[in-house]
C-alpha cells in the first residue's frame, strides 16, 4: 500500500479504527481527528521503508481485511496490524489472508514469523494458534512465533 493508492485513505481509517477500538486509551489527550493525522504520518514514513508491507485485502469488491507487517533484523516476519472486518470473521478469510503475508515475507527472505497479541482477546490468540505458531512468551502480552515455511 503506498500513500498514492486511491484506497490509501481507506488503510489509514481502517487501521485507525482497529488500533481506537483495542486500545481506546490512545485518545486520552487528543481527538480522532488528531491521532488519525498523526497516525497517517507515520505510516507514510512507514510506507518507504524497503521491509515493511502495507496491506488491504478484498473480497467481491469490498475491503475486510489490513495488514501490516515488517521484517526486522532477525529476518523475522513481524505482524504489526492484521485486521478482519467481524462480519468476515470464521469463514476462512483470515488463513488464506495470512498465507498471503507470509508469502511476502518470504519474497522479502524472511525465515520466520513472529506475532504479539493481548492476552484478553481470545479470538485472535486462537487464530494464531490455529496458524500454527507456538506461544512463545507470555508476560505483558502474548508472543506468538513459528516457522516461515509452515
Amino acid at each position: 500500500m503506498d500513500p498514492k493508492n486511491p484506497q490509501w485513505k481507506i488503510f489509514v481509517n481502517m487501521s485507525c479504527d482497529y488500533i481506537l477500538h483495542l486500545w481506546p486509551k490512545r485518545l486520552t489527550d487528543q481527538t480522532r481527528k488528531a491521532f488519525q493525522t498523526d497516525y497517517e504520518q507515520r505510516l507514510k514514513k512507514k510506507s518507504l521503508e524497503k521491509t515493511r508491507g502495507l496491506f488491504l485485502f478484498e473480497l467481491e469488491g469490498n475491503i475486510v481485511d489490513l495488514g501490516n507487517v515488517y521484517i526486522d533484523d532477525k529476518q523475522r516476519l513481524n505482524i504489526a496490524e492484521f485486521y478482519i472486518i467481524p462480519e468476515q470473521r470464521k469463514k476462512g478469510l483470515g488463513s488464506h489472508f495470512f498465507n498471503l503475508l507470509k508469502a511476502w515475507g518470504k519474497s522479502k527472505n524472511a525465515t520466520s514469523i513472529r506475532a504479539e497479541v493481548d492476552k484478553h482477546l481470545e479470538n485472535a490468540n486462537a487464530f494464531w494458534k490455529s496458524q500454527g505458531l507456538t506461544l512463545t512468551s507470555s508476560e505483558k502480552r502474548n508472543v506468538y512465533t513459528g516457522d516461515l515455511d509452515n
